[in-house]
């Protein structure tokens, strides 16, 4: 059985790879492309998003190992919390998200909450 990283990201990816359906993290905004279930999914923000589409399935970026961390770090903002926050609030949890470990899945949770607000 593959290590975890093995099933992901570049490892996953391996020598395929096309520059012209690829999105650089460098990109400014690129991270508004894609969305996050409260069960972990990752999909395209626009269904048309072929390039978004393209990451997705070339990083392996929906494997079941993904959606369950993702999952996991999505259960800390409990429906309570989403509900009865208000907008700054949720901006201010959202930016201290931004600036956590991308290990702890700190960008999911800020960019579930951008999609919640």
């Amino acid at each position: 059985m593959p290590a975890p990283e093995a099933t992901h990201c570049g490892h996953f990816k391996g020598n395929r790879f096309d520059e012209a359906r690829h999105i650089s993290p460098l990109e400014m905004g690129c991270e508004r492309r894609f969305l996050y279930t409260a069960m972990g999914g990752i999909a395209t923000t626009q269904p048309a998003d072929e390039r978004a589409a393209y990451m997705i399935e070339i990083l392996g970026l929906d494997t079941q190992f993904l959606r369950d961390a993702r999952a996991a770090a999505l259960s800390a903002l409990d429906d309570d919390i989403l509900a009865n926050a208000t907008v700054e609030e949720l901006e201010l949890l959202q930016t201290a998200f931004l600036q956590g470990d991308a290990r702890s899945y700190a960008h999911v949770l800020a960019r579930f909450i951008e999609q919640y607000v």
